[in-house]
């Protein structure tokens, strides 16, 4: 069961917008910093919903009763869809979801985060229409990886989702699941040189959150040849 919390953030519109889609994000943040960037930081940056490590839920723009309030989460946004409909500007018609994470390409998401992001999703099918088709729900990096946007990243489980949530059953009575083809269509499509960084650091993820945070800022902002990337991260692992 959803342990929920409402704590609003000022970065907003007090407008409904129509929910179209739902996208997915990972927060590259603790949840201390995530809460204080979304309810108090600078720049105007939000999402409607937030999942931590625990899977507790916080609300921080409004949209659980159906109704829902313009928030600032996916940027400049354009997505192709298989109809080949145009979508931009998503922050216009599409409900973001954060899950607690420094980066979605190195660690793993938990369970507790899965159960509660398919008990989230289940109820927000049943107020806005548009999310009983799957293809509604995806990652910004489906949206703005034109931008370098890499999120909910590699170790995210699309499979596991769409099979919790979108499981039916056929005439025959035969479980029916969705199009598989939309699990590769989901799939995360990482650089050469965050692949690189990848395959260097993935026997060594048992972080705490500083040594994370310096790998997070390494692999995600600063624009450095790999040579230089992988003596960098060879101080932060042995320190």
């Amino acid at each position: 069961m959803i342990v929920f919390k409402e704590l609003r953030s000022p970065h907003f519109e007090d407008q409904e917008i129509p929910i179209e889609f739902v996208v997915l994000h990972y927060t590259a943040q603790s949840l201390e910093e995530s809460l204080r960037i979304f309810t108090s930081g600078s720049k105007a940056l939000s999402c409607h919903l937030l999942i931590d490590e625990k899977g507790k839920v916080y609300e921080l723009v409004k949209c659980w009763e159906g109704t829902c309030h313009k928030a600032f989460h996916a940027g400049q946004s354009s997505f192709l869809n298989s109809q080949s409909q145009q979508w931009d500007s998503f922050n216009n018609f599409s409900l973001g979801i954060e899950l607690v994470n420094w980066n979605g390409n190195i660690f793993n998401f938990t369970e507790d985060q899965y159960q509660s992001l398919f008990e989230l999703l289940t109820h927000l099918k049943s107020v806005y229409p548009a999310l009983q088709n799957p293809e509604r729900i995806v990652g910004h990096e489906h949206i703005a990886g034109f931008r370098g946007k890499k999120d909910p990243g590699a170790l995210f489980e699309w499979e596991k989702l769409f099979q919790s949530l979108y499981k039916k059953i056929d005439k025959r009575g035969l479980d029916f699941i969705w199009n598989q083809n939309l699990v590769f269509q989901r799939s995360s499509v990482l650089t050469k040189k965050q692949s690189q960084s990848l395959a260097f650091l993935k026997n060594s993820r048992n972080w705490n959150d500083k040594t994370a945070r310096q790998i997070n800022l390494i692999m995600e902002q600063l624009f450095l040849p790999f040579w230089l990337k992988k003596i960098l991260f060879w101080l932060v692992i042995s320190l």
